[in-house]
């Protein structure tokens, strides 16, 4: 499978999230483009923590194991949230990189019923990082009229 080549996208997702939270303000941060949905800040501190809750979804941890865990990772504040995301990436990388070809093709269910194998996990940490780049993207530049300074692909 090609691992290598998935965890390349993914720090590529994750230089341009870096990127792009460089360039939010403290004013920026409180935004919010709907009472009902995260403002930039909150949404910047749920990408930091997405991929380690990712892994632990794909290890079929249950509901109330990923709520514990939602509890005891938070991350507050915009360097910290930085920070964070590069060490959940990093773990994401060192899991993946020590599993085999048969530990990749294992079938793994989430809490909510859905069953993939670790690759497919894999891919959805990567699919689940690119809509939240997007969706913080536009928040940015379309919400906000930011002229962001930020390179989205290789």
């Amino acid at each position: 499978m090609k691992v290598e080549e998935v965890l390349h996208q993914i720090d590529i997702m994750k230089d341009s999230l870096l990127q792009i939270m460089e360039q939010i303000t403290e004013e920026e941060w409180v935004y919010r483009p709907h009472p009902d949905k995260f403002s930039v800040g909150e949404l910047v501190e749920h990408i930091a923590v997405l991929p380690a809750a990712d892994l632990r979804i794909a290890e079929e941890t249950n509901l109330q194991g990923m709520n514990d865990f939602y509890q005891q990772h938070e991350v507050h504040g915009l360097n910290r949230s930085m920070e964070k995301l590069t060490v959940t990436i990093d773990k994401v990388r060192t899991d993946y990189l020590s599993f085999t070809e048969t530990q990749l093709s294992e079938r793994k269910t989430a809490y909510w019923g859905v069953t993939y194998s670790r690759f497919e996990w894999l891919l959805e940490i990567l699919v689940h990082l690119t809509h939240h780049r997007g969706q913080l993207y536009a928040m940015l530049v379309f919400g906000l009229g930011k002229e962001l300074k930020v390179r989205l692909f290789e």
